[in-house]
Protein backbone atom coordinates (compact mmCIF):
# COMPACT_ATOMS: atom_id res chain seq x y z
CA UNK A 1 0.00 0.00 0.00
CA UNK A 2 3.22 2.17 0.21
CA UNK A 3 1.79 5.51 -1.87
CA UNK A 4 -1.38 4.23 -2.04
CA UNK A 5 -2.16 5.83 1.45
CA UNK A 6 -1.11 8.33 4.02
CA UNK A 7 1.47 7.73 6.46
CA UNK A 8 4.09 9.56 8.37
CA UNK A 9 7.50 9.17 9.23
CA UNK A 10 8.06 8.59 13.03
CA UNK A 11 11.37 7.57 14.82
CA UNK A 12 12.25 3.73 14.35
CA UNK A 13 12.60 3.43 18.26
CA UNK A 14 9.06 4.94 18.98
CA UNK A 15 7.70 2.48 16.15
CA UNK A 16 9.67 -0.97 17.33
CA UNK A 17 8.61 0.20 20.81
CA UNK A 18 4.91 1.84 20.59
CA UNK A 19 3.84 0.72 16.90
CA UNK A 20 0.77 -2.14 16.45
CA UNK A 21 2.44 -3.01 13.14
CA UNK A 22 6.04 -2.84 13.71
CA UNK A 23 7.71 -6.22 13.36
CA UNK A 24 4.96 -8.38 12.35
CA UNK A 25 3.14 -7.17 15.03
CA UNK A 26 0.16 -6.67 12.42
CA UNK A 27 0.10 -10.64 11.90
CA UNK A 28 -1.16 -11.29 15.68
CA UNK A 29 -4.33 -12.03 16.71
CA UNK A 30 -7.13 -9.89 17.65
CA UNK A 31 -10.07 -11.49 19.74
CA UNK A 32 -13.04 -9.86 18.44
CA UNK A 33 -16.62 -8.80 20.52
CA UNK A 34 -18.30 -11.83 18.63
CA UNK A 35 -15.66 -14.50 20.14
CA UNK A 36 -14.50 -15.00 16.56
CA UNK A 37 -10.24 -14.16 15.91
CA UNK A 38 -8.33 -11.97 13.06
CA UNK A 39 -5.51 -10.62 12.24
CA UNK A 40 -5.01 -7.41 13.33
CA UNK A 41 -3.94 -6.47 9.40
CA UNK A 42 -7.26 -7.88 8.48
CA UNK A 43 -8.64 -6.45 11.06
CA UNK A 44 -7.21 -3.33 9.99
CA UNK A 45 -8.13 -3.47 6.60
CA UNK A 46 -12.16 -3.88 6.83
CA UNK A 47 -11.70 -0.18 8.49
CA UNK A 48 -8.88 1.96 7.46
CA UNK A 49 -9.45 5.05 9.37
CA UNK A 50 -9.90 2.75 12.41
CA UNK A 51 -6.78 1.34 12.41
CA UNK A 52 -4.99 4.60 11.39
CA UNK A 53 -6.53 5.91 14.71
CA UNK A 54 -5.67 2.85 16.85
CA UNK A 55 -2.04 2.63 15.80
CA UNK A 56 -1.82 6.45 16.16
CA UNK A 57 -2.90 6.24 19.71
CA UNK A 58 -0.31 3.45 20.20
CA UNK A 59 2.30 5.56 19.25
CA UNK A 60 1.51 8.93 20.70
CA UNK A 61 2.44 8.59 24.10
CA UNK A 62 5.87 7.66 22.93
CA UNK A 63 6.37 10.70 20.52
CA UNK A 64 5.06 12.71 23.48
CA UNK A 65 7.85 11.47 25.52
CA UNK A 66 10.44 11.74 22.68
CA UNK A 67 9.54 15.66 22.82
CA UNK A 68 6.88 15.90 20.48
CA UNK A 69 4.27 18.34 20.85
CA UNK A 70 0.58 17.67 21.17
CA UNK A 71 -0.89 19.92 19.29
CA UNK A 72 1.58 19.01 16.18
CA UNK A 73 0.39 15.81 16.92
CA UNK A 74 -3.23 16.17 16.39
CA UNK A 75 -2.46 17.83 13.42
CA UNK A 76 -0.52 15.02 12.04
CA UNK A 77 -3.30 12.82 11.95
CA UNK A 78 -5.68 15.38 10.93
CA UNK A 79 -3.83 15.57 7.63
CA UNK A 80 -3.61 11.73 7.42
CA UNK A 81 -7.17 11.66 7.46
CA UNK A 82 -7.57 14.08 5.18
CA UNK A 83 -5.81 12.59 2.77
CA UNK A 84 -7.33 9.13 3.26
CA UNK A 85 -9.90 10.80 2.85
CA UNK A 86 -9.10 12.25 -0.35
CA UNK A 87 -7.91 9.18 -1.99
CA UNK A 88 -11.99 7.84 -1.37
CA UNK A 89 -10.14 5.13 1.50
CA UNK A 90 -12.57 5.65 4.25
CA UNK A 91 -15.76 4.31 4.10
Amino acid sequence: MVGQVASIAIPKDVHRKCSETYGGKNRSWVDMEDGSSLRRKELDAKNLREAVERNWTANRECLENEGYDSKLLDEKLEKIHELNEAKGLYQ
